[in-house]
């Protein structure tokens, strides 16, 4: 039996490579497999939020972004879309955005390890207030 060649590979079985890549760390070779699948299946909301979410781990947050943005169109209300846009919009400093990604993750999936996730990232956006207590003010 042949190996089928790169161009015969479905769209699944892209996906399927680039998660293994992404995986084993090589999220690059991740990227190019997650393009192939959206090219092959622009329908499927899966393969866009993995190029999303690969794109946004090699800094391509434009690209990262709009291909989230794409995957939440397709189907609407998946928490690992919501997540990986909060992780995108805190690479961004856009932290209420990031913010309000984070808590549509936790709406969406109450006690799953995506919230618990997404609650350790609101808790570290709160901003600290730092009180100057050592009491070297002199009076006027």
């Amino acid at each position: 039996m042949r190996s089928k060649r790169a161009a015969e590979l479905s769209a699944a079985e892209h996906n399927a490579l680039g998660a293994a890549f992404y995986s084993s760390g090589a999220v690059g070779l991740a990227v190019e497999q997650f393009r192939v699948s959206v090219r092959l299946a622009p329908q499927c909301a899966e393969y866009w939020g993995n190029l999303g979410a690969s794109l946004t781990d090699v800094g391509d947050l434009d690209e990262a972004k709009r291909a989230l943005l794409i995957s939440d169109e397709l189907a609407p209300g998946r928490p690992s879309v919501h997540f990986h846009l909060g992780l995108l919009f805190r690479k961004l400093s856009e932290i209420d955005s990031a913010e309000r990604e984070f808590r549509k993750v936790i709406s969406l999936d109450s006690d799953g390890y995506l919230t618990k996730r997404s609650r350790e990232f609101l808790s570290k956006t709160k901003p600290k207030i730092i009180l100057g207590l050592s009491g070297t003010c002199e009076e006027d």
